[in-house]
């Protein structure tokens, strides 16, 4: 109940924001693809206490589309290493995000926030059979936002893009261990097509 709460209350705070941005913001062109690479930091966490944090890699792909004059989504495929101490986690994540796109200058800054579904596609683990309890999917409420540079509206994006993924479902099977998860990446980006 409280993370569905806190869902609701960070889209109607985020949908407030879009109004009168508007007429101050360019936005560009109306689509972009791009790729996007880092590191992952995370945990497993529960009631009972935490793993300790490691460390991992992720990459992907990514497709936005300005979907009003104020918001931007984006539709994302990534690979991204999860998990806590000596147990590590590997999912396809495809996250789905929405945010403003503010524009000053060459900067280009984007809150957002969105919900993501990832597929387990690979587990390592010294504890035997944790690997056969982890659940085979995840659900998450990706909330973060990129910071970067656009040299001219129809030039290439780069930037950084720091997330947290905060957990919907159970990282195990029957029982109450979460994933937390930190992404921190670089975005490589492309405009597709003009206004």
């Amino acid at each position: 109940m409280k993370r569905s709460s806190l869902a609701a209350a960070v889209a109607v705070c985020l949908a407030g924001t879009t109004t009168p941005l508007h007429a101050q913001y360019d936005l560009g062109t109306p689509g972009f693809l791009g790729i996007a690479g880092g590191a992952t930091l995370t945990e497993l966490s529960s009631s009972n206490g935490s793993t300790p944090t490691r460390w991992g890699g992720m990459a992907g792909l990514l497709l936005g589309r300005r979907i009003t004059q104020g918001v931007a989504a984006l539709l994302e495929v990534n690979w991204a290493q999860q998990g806590g101490g000596d147990t590590r986690l590997e999912y396809v994540d495809v996250p789905l995000t929405a945010g403003t796109i503010l524009r000053r200058g060459t900067l280009r800054f984007r809150p957002y926030l969105g919900v993501g579904l990832g597929f387990k596609s690979g587990c390592a683990s010294p504890t035997p059979g944790l690997c056969n309890a982890a659940s085979d999917e995840q659900w998450t409420l990706p909330l973060g936002f990129t910071l970067g540079s656009q040299t001219s509206p129809h030039g290439w994006l780069v930037g950084g893009d720091v997330r947290y993924a905060i957990p919907l479902s159970h990282a195990l099977d029957n029982s109450a261990v979460y994933n937390r998860s930190w992404q921190f990446r670089l975005v490589l980006a492309k405009p597709l097509g003009r206004r």
